[in-house]
């Protein structure tokens, strides 16, 4: 028997912040950051994010490496003030991939990821990402959920994703504190306050075993 290959679907949605001027705003960045996303993952994206409701989006991951939780960090520090949450789904597909956008596609990967996002907008999530893997990966399911529910995740302000910005361009806190004329221990407390060491960490850990799913 044939085994039928697996993806991920990334359903998003993103939460208004008070801190930004208005809706449309917010509207017109989730476009621009669906861009940038394209354009940095292009290998990972076998069917392109867009709009699926007012402020629900989605995207199909595949290939030997998905980079699933670094495309969902993206969105969601391109997206700061503004929260971002995610219902990620794995399985298999009954449709052909369409590579302009998934409102024609249909199988058990859109269920999982539907009732993931379901999980968050309940409030009975304790992250702003819930996976969906399977009744065949459930123990994997129940550890990837409970360790992402330890990272705290929070929106970053301006401040926050100006500095790790440019830490990752120029490398080192040293040139950092230097092009904002501030120290490089501010620079530090920038970034630890931003959580962005703990996350790195959690993205180089999941991300690979993510990828042996799909090779599996």
């Amino acid at each position: 028997m044939k085994i039928q290959p697996r993806y991920f679907l990334l359903t998003g949605e993103w939460i208004f912040s008070r801190k930004a001027k208005n809706q449309d705003t917010g509207q017109k960045r989730l476009k621009e950051v669906f861009q940038l996303v394209h354009s940095q993952f292009e290998q990972a994206i076998l069917s392109r994010f867009n709009f699926i409701s007012g402020r629900e989006f989605q995207g199909l991951l595949g290939g030997e490496s998905p980079r699933v939780l670094r495309i969902v960090r993206t969105f969601q520090e391109e997206m700061a003030p503004h929260q971002t949450v995610f219902g990620i789904g794995f399985g298999t597909l009954s449709t052909p991939i369409l590579p302009g956008g998934t409102f024609m596609m249909d199988g058990e990967v859109f269920q999982r990821s539907r009732k993931a996002l379901m999980w968050i907008q309940s409030g009975k999530a304790r992250c702003p990402v819930v996976f969906r893997l399977g009744s065949d990966l459930t123990g994997a399911e129940r550890l990837l959920n409970l360790f992402l529910s330890t990272l705290r995740w929070k929106p970053w302000t301006a401040r926050q994703k100006e500095v790790t910005k440019l830490y990752r361009s120029l490398g080192t806190q040293v040139k950092v504190a230097k092009e904002l004329h501030i120290t490089r221990q501010a620079v530090s407390d920038i970034l630890h306050s931003a959580r962005y060491y703990l996350f790195e960490s959690a993205i180089q850990a999941v991300d690979p075993f993510l990828s042996t799913l799909v090779g599996g």
